[in-house]
């Protein structure tokens, strides 16, 4: 497997987008923090999804396949998987630095 077509790097830009939308749900709203994934990975969906269909070079039921199967579902996951992963770990060590945590 080559991991350069892992994504498309215009889906780059969406992971961007879902981690202001994250921090808008986390800091905003009453949502609760253990759904903030499920909520990014649908909007991640849609919107990977219908640009999947746009940008497919495919037509029939290939695009189909193409717009909600792989664009959609599996870079949906990896935009989700890097938006979430990168606002954990950059707020983890923004906030916390990177010690070690103290005993107590």
């Amino acid at each position: 497997m080559d991991f350069n077509t892992l994504i498309r790097t215009d889906f780059i830009v969406i992971a961007l987008f879902l981690n202001a939308i994250g921090a808008i749900l986390k800091y905003r709203t009453p949502l609760d923090n253990r759904l903030i994934p499920a909520v990014l990975f649908a909007v991640s969906f849609l919107v990977c999804a219908i640009w999947g269909w746009f940008t497919s070079a495919y037509v029939g039921g290939t695009r189909w396949a193409d717009s909600l199967l792989i664009a959609g579902l599996i870079h949906g996951t990896v935009v989700t998987s890097i938006a979430v992963w990168g606002w954990d770990t950059f707020y983890g060590v923004f906030k916390h630095g990177l010690r070690k945590k103290k005993e107590r």
